[in-house]
């Protein structure tokens, strides 16, 4: 396997990882009828919600280095 073949391998795991994470996040903001209802500070001050936020940022981040963006 050539270092081609290996960096669209890696690619195409983190684009995966990033689109699960997408999917993940926006579930969660869907859990949330009211923000404030719901979560004092609505979900962007919950911490499962920041959490998902830094993976879709972190993935989002390593597929631009990969794609030399």
């Amino acid at each position: 396997m050539d270092n081609n073949q290996t960096i669209q391998q890696i690619e195409s795991q983190v684009a995966e990882l990033h689109r699960q994470a997408l999917n993940t996040m926006n579930a969660r903001y869907d859990e949330f009828e009211h923000f404030d209802a719901d979560y004092p500070d609505g979900c962007i001050g919950d911490p499962e919600s920041l959490t998902n936020e830094a993976l879709v940022r972190a993935y989002g981040i390593v597929l631009r280095i990969i794609r030399g963006k």
